[in-house]
Protein backbone atom coordinates (compact mmCIF):
# COMPACT_ATOMS: atom_id res chain seq x y z
CA UNK A 1 0.00 0.00 0.00
CA UNK A 2 1.11 3.28 -0.65
CA UNK A 3 0.65 6.78 0.49
CA UNK A 4 -0.94 8.40 -2.65
CA UNK A 5 -3.46 4.79 -2.98
CA UNK A 6 -4.35 5.75 0.71
CA UNK A 7 -5.31 9.41 -0.34
CA UNK A 8 -7.41 8.36 -3.31
CA UNK A 9 -9.72 6.28 -1.35
CA UNK A 10 -9.68 8.13 2.07
CA UNK A 11 -13.35 9.38 3.37
CA UNK A 12 -14.54 9.06 6.53
CA UNK A 13 -16.47 5.46 5.68
CA UNK A 14 -13.01 3.79 4.18
CA UNK A 15 -10.96 4.64 7.55
CA UNK A 16 -11.28 2.13 10.26
CA UNK A 17 -9.73 3.79 13.64
CA UNK A 18 -9.71 1.41 16.21
CA UNK A 19 -10.58 1.71 19.88
CA UNK A 20 -6.61 1.37 21.24
CA UNK A 21 -5.93 4.39 18.16
CA UNK A 22 -8.90 6.47 19.84
CA UNK A 23 -7.77 5.90 23.34
CA UNK A 24 -3.85 7.03 22.04
CA UNK A 25 -5.89 9.77 20.07
CA UNK A 26 -7.38 10.96 23.21
CA UNK A 27 -4.06 10.60 25.28
CA UNK A 28 -2.18 12.78 22.60
CA UNK A 29 -4.18 15.45 22.21
CA UNK A 30 -5.19 14.04 18.16
CA UNK A 31 -8.14 14.96 16.30
CA UNK A 32 -9.09 13.09 13.24
CA UNK A 33 -8.91 16.06 11.31
CA UNK A 34 -5.16 15.55 12.64
CA UNK A 35 -5.11 12.00 11.03
CA UNK A 36 -6.80 13.45 7.64
CA UNK A 37 -3.94 15.66 7.77
CA UNK A 38 -1.39 13.28 8.02
CA UNK A 39 -2.79 10.69 5.09
CA UNK A 40 -3.50 13.57 2.57
CA UNK A 41 -0.31 15.85 3.18
CA UNK A 42 2.11 13.09 4.87
CA UNK A 43 4.85 10.46 3.84
CA UNK A 44 4.84 6.40 5.05
CA UNK A 45 7.27 5.65 7.21
CA UNK A 46 7.41 2.27 8.35
CA UNK A 47 4.41 0.04 6.93
CA UNK A 48 3.60 -3.00 9.22
CA UNK A 49 0.88 -5.32 8.21
CA UNK A 50 -1.70 -3.30 8.47
CA UNK A 51 -0.76 -0.23 10.23
CA UNK A 52 0.54 2.11 8.84
CA UNK A 53 2.77 4.85 10.53
CA UNK A 54 2.44 8.22 8.79
CA UNK A 55 4.83 11.31 8.95
CA UNK A 56 4.01 14.68 8.56
CA UNK A 57 6.43 17.16 7.63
Amino acid sequence: MNIEYLRKIYNDETIEVTRHALDRFMKRGIKYSDVKNAIMTGEIMSPILRIIHIRVA
